[in-house]
C-alpha cells in the first residue's frame, strides 16, 4: 500500500553563535510547525539557504555577527534574492 505524499514543512533558518539559543529559538519554531535548521554562522546559513532555497520559508538572525556579516547584511541579501522570505 503507497504511503499519501506528505508536503515538506517550511524550514526556519535560526542564526546565532550560542548554541543554547539557536536552540531555545528553534524549539519555539518546530512548536509552529517550521523544519528548523540551526546555523552558527551568517555564512553557514547562506550556504544552506542557497541550497535549500525553495524549502527556506523564514530566516531568523539573532546574533550580533563578530565575522564577516551582520544579521542585516544576511537578511539585506536573502530579501534581495529570494524576496519570498519573511
Amino acid at each position: 500500500m503507497e504511503q499519501p505524499h506528505q508536503p515538506r514543512r517550511s524550514i526556519a533558518v535560526v542564526v546565532d553563535d550560542d548554541a543554547a539559543q539557536r536552540f531555545l529559538c528553534g524549539t519555539l519554531f518546530e512548536e509552529a510547525d517550521f523544519e528548523v535548521a540551526e546555523c552558527a554562522t551568517a555564512d553557514e546559513a547562506w550556504e544552506l539557504i542557497q541550497n535549500r532555497r525553495d524549502d527556506v520559508q523564514l530566516l531568523f538572525p539573532t546574533f550580533i555577527c563578530r565575522a564577516t556579516w551582520t544579521a542585516s547584511n544576511l537578511r539585506g541579501r536573502c530579501t534581495t534574492r529570494c524576496p519570498t522570505y519573511r
